[in-house]
């Protein structure tokens, strides 16, 4: 079934990019704010 296939990488990808985003996120907010904009997470 190549729709399930479809279905089972896109859900994979989203996951991996979630997991590099937010990855990504927390650096940024450890590298360019202070704990000023840390209380707001």
């Amino acid at each position: 079934m190549p729709l399930s296939g479809l279905f089972f990488t896109v859900t994979a990808i989203f996951i991996v990019c979630r997991f590099h985003c937010s990855e990504f996120v927390a650096s940024l907010y450890n590298n360019g704010y202070s704990s000023n904009q840390d209380e707001k997470y």
